[in-house]
């Protein structure tokens, strides 16, 4: 499974669909734990990392990233 880092920033969408597509199996990770038995982790951009990484540490992302 790989999950896809859900931090409330990215066009989460996309990325999932596009993973889909070409056959991955995918989910959008609202939980930090999920990410350690995770084969692969997909973290979308967003504009400001700053922004992004105040949201992961709020989230408690921030370690398990």
């Amino acid at each position: 499974m790989i999950e896809i880092v859900d931090y409330g920033a990215g066009n989460l969408r996309s990325v999932l669909k596009g993973l889909e597509t070409v056959g991955a199996e995918v989910r959008l990770c609202r939980e930090p734990e999920r990410l350690a038995e995770a084969e692969g982790v997909v973290f979308p951009g967003q504009g400001s990392f700053e922004t992004a990484s105040r949201r992961l540490v709020e989230l408690g992302f921030a370690d398990p990233l």
